[in-house]
């Protein structure tokens, strides 16, 4: 039988009503549903749009085009027009969407009903909770006494974060701690103390001619990813007039060492004695800058301190790098004037790692190491005269560094914090020795955490409240890209907060206001709104920067885009349908070194001291027991240790291996053979602190002798998605810290290994 076009056209309309019938028999009929009103429409259809917002998965600050329906966020993307992922997300943006609706998500606050720690709470209204931190904080300055008060919270540079500093000072209080993740961070202190006081580094990856990385999988462990997979792109495009090179050193072949020119294998925690060999080179064959020695201070110390302790056969025998290789990446580095790069790691290897910048003249210069910057009218207006009580507060000795603080609580008598609040850090899981900070934690008369999930520390809070996620709040916050360009995200809402959930800004200015004078002061805003409108009028008076173009363009945007805005409020609007504004890196301050010299410090008082104790090798006699070293790195997916509560990063974690919703530790071939281990058995990974379980893979991109293992899995909470998933090998890391930058010794802990 032939079926034509107006037979089958009748068929399907049969279907279709057919379909119909039965939908109204069974909704009607035998469900009981009353039929609709004759007037009524059956499915009401909210406008499409898109809204621009900002990705808080990392610190980049990406900006987001999220696709709207019906007041429900089904789609993100990247914005086209902005300067740091220039319409690009990497995973961890595409999962924001998973944030946004997790399951688990808390959306109501919570107050400890059972032990600490046991995660046994109780929900509470805002107008209960709010009153049990503001009675806390007053009883604290009625004696006298707000320096007991500390906040501890993840790396950001977003408006939160001004507003938690603003907080402290006005209220009293000097212990604005920050927790550093284990990578991803720039070395600040290196550059603090060689070449701005109070300045932050940016690697200018798309420029360089030599790309020499020390540790930095800076393709999965940047801080701006999209930046970093662009870079690259950039790189290996390579130029008219010469081709980029890229070395990559590490103990393990990561994706950059995959996709480098080279991979140097060493030794964990030896990058920075062997940027000093290459440094010893590049003074010995003259490969330094010609104008170095005007330019800087302690070029003679340096070249006597590299001479006489970095040789290359010296350096060959700590970091297992042939000699030869040593003195020729010098002279590549030298002759190309490349780009070394390094994460934020103990004092001595950030240090070695910029004064290869320094010596080769690559500070403060396009594809070398610039500086951060940002435009003016963006800070927070100047804060009023603080009382008596607040100064004497802000005198008192602060906590230097975030990972002392559980030292201070289990040592004293008398806990020097009484009051200690969380804000997107999760000491519980991803420090050394998570078991310190439970233990110190137990200490504490009273803990809030900020957060959108239940966290291992959150578990031992007295009261939770639940935040806002970035598509439900403003947002108001200064970015700068790798190249130098500087830029402001600001975007109202993308959809209503769920639940009882708010934005940590609204909090903040809760709070100020219920504890009154003088601390209210400092917060005349009744909301977030008013503050960004307070901000757009400076930012107007400034008149720089560039609006970015509306998210979808129409006939009338782009009227209105040819029209410079006439007030502040018309900038803010178009600051609103854009997503914020940029500034070209032309536009930032004139460069120069602030430091007590006025010049490059190559040779810092702060090292000499630090270089005289440090000692050739660590362990001992218990490399016996223990004979192999443990490196930790962390995937995209898990940046900072975060992300396992998203079932796509999950997913993605171990695809090199194969390997998903589990932990592994890498062993190469030979290490595994000596102990008798196959490829994808259980095997227990111990050092003195602890021991944990993991699959075993054989990877020849391993050094022999080392056990090489992702951060991010082993939660005890985090909803369904992480919870019980894997082990934390955080837990194998001891206490040890750099004394100057308080950063942890992740690397090179001593471990052994056996089945199973």
């Amino acid at each position: 039988m032939e079926l034509t076009r107006r037979a089958f056209l009748g068929l399907t309309g049969l279907i279709a009503t057919t379909a119909g019938a039965v939908e109204d028999l069974i909704k009607y009929r035998l469900l009981g549903l009353p039929p609709p009103a004759a007037d009524e429409e059956l499915l009401p259809r909210a406008p499409e749009q898109w809204a621009p917002s900002v990705c808080q998965l990392c610190p980049a600050g990406c900006g987001v085009a999220a696709r709207v329906v019906q007041g429900r966020v089904v789609k993100l993307e990247g914005l086209p027009a902005h300067p740091v992922n220039q319409g690009a997300l990497c995973p961890r943006g595409a999962a924001g969407l998973t944030e946004l609706y997790h399951p688990d998500r808390l959306l109501q606050p919570l107050r400890r009903v059972g032990e600490r720690g046991e995660g046994r709470f109780e929900p509470v209204a805002w107008e209960e909770a709010m009153p049990l931190l503001v009675d806390r904080l007053r009883g604290l300055r009625q004696r006298g006494e707000p320096q007991r008060l500390a906040w501890l919270s993840g790396p950001s540079r977003s408006l939160g974060r001004q507003l938690i500093q603003r907080f402290l000072r006005a209220w009293g209080s000097p212990h604005d701690l920050v927790l550093s993740p284990p990578a991803g961070e720039l070395p600040a202190e290196a550059f603090r103390l060689m070449v701005d006081r109070e300045g932050e580094p940016l690697y200018d990856l798309a420029q360089a001619n030599l790309l020499l990385s020390f540790g930095l999988d800076w393709l999965q462990a940047y801080p701006s990813p999209v930046e970093a997979s662009r870079a690259y792109g950039w790189l290996r495009q390579g130029r008219s007039d010469r081709r980029a090179r890229i070395v990559q050193v590490e103990p393990r072949l990561s994706m950059t060492a995959a996709k480098s020119d080279e991979w140097i294998p060493i030794r964990p925690g030896q990058d920075g004695w062997l940027a000093l060999g290459i440094a010893h080179v590049l003074i010995r064959e003259r490969l330094i800058h010609d104008q170095l020695a005007q330019n800087s201070v302690g070029l003679e110390p340096f070249a006597r301190f590299v001479a006489s302790r970095a040789d290359p056969e010296a350096v060959a025998e700590r970091t297992g790098v042939p000699p030869e290789t040593i003195q020729r990446l010098a002279k590549e580095f030298g002759l190309r004037r490349g780009l070394a790069v390094g994460a934020r790691a103990d004092l001595m290897t950030q240090w070695a790692v910029m004064s290869l910048n320094g010596l080769v003249g690559n500070l403060d210069a396009r594809g070398g190491v610039l500086r951060r910057w940002e435009p003016p009218g963006l800070s927070l207006p100047p804060e009023p005269a603080r009382d008596d009580v607040a100064e004497r507060g802000l005198q008192a000795q602060r906590l230097a560094h975030a990972e002392r603080l559980p030292e201070h609580l289990l040592d004293g008598t008398e806990a020097p914090i009484e009051i200690l609040c969380v804000h997107q850090a999760n000491p519980c899981f991803i420090s050394p020795s998570p078991s310190r900070w439970v233990e110190a934690l137990g200490r504490m008369p009273f803990i809030v955490s900020f957060a959108s999930m239940l966290d291992e520390t959150a578990l031992h809070a007295d009261l939770v409240l639940p935040l806002a996620t970035a598509l439900e709040q403003w947002q108001f916050a200064s970015v700068c890209t790798s190249d130098g360009r500087a830029a402001v995200n600001i975007t109202p809402p993308v959809v209503p907060p769920r639940g009882a959930a708010r934005a940590l800004e609204e909090v903040i200015l809760q709070l100020a206001r219920a504890l009154g004078p003088p601390v209210a002061g400092a917060f005349p805003w009744d909301s977030v709104e008013p503050l960004v409108k307070e901000r757009a009028q400076a930012l107007y008076e400034t008149k720089s920067g560039t609006p970015l173009p509306p998210i979808r363009w129409s006939s009338e945007t782009m009227r209105e885009a040819d029209k410079p805005p006439t007030s502040g409020e018309g900038l803010l609007e178009r600051l609103r349908l854009g997503g914020g504004a940029v500034w070209p890196a032309e536009d930032a301050p004139w460069a120069e070194f602030r430091t007590p010299s006025g010049r490059l410090e190559l040779f810092p008082d702060a090292m000499t001291t630090l270089l005289e104790t440090a000692s050739a090798e660590a362990g001992g006699g218990e490399a016996q027991h223990a004979p192999l070293q443990l490196y930790l790195y962390s995937p995209l997916a898990f940046l900072a240790g975060t992300g396992a509560h998203l079932p796509f990063l999950q997913q993605i974690a171990g695809r090199h291996l194969s390997e998903a919703w589990e932990t592994w530790a890498e062993l190469h071939p030979s290490t595994a053979r000596q102990f008798g281990i196959r490829d994808g058995e259980r095997i227990w990974i111990a050092s003195l602190h602890g021991k944990v379980e993991a699959t075993a893979r054989w990877c020849e991109g391993v050094v022999p002798g080392v056990v090489a293992m992702p951060l991010g899995l082993g939660h005890l909470a985090c909803g369904r998605w992480a919870k019980d998933i894997g082990a934390n090998p955080a837990h194998l890391v001891g206490r040890r810290l750099d004394e100057q930058t308080g950063q942890p010794f992740w690397q090179g802990t001593l471990v052994k290994v056996w089945k199973a």
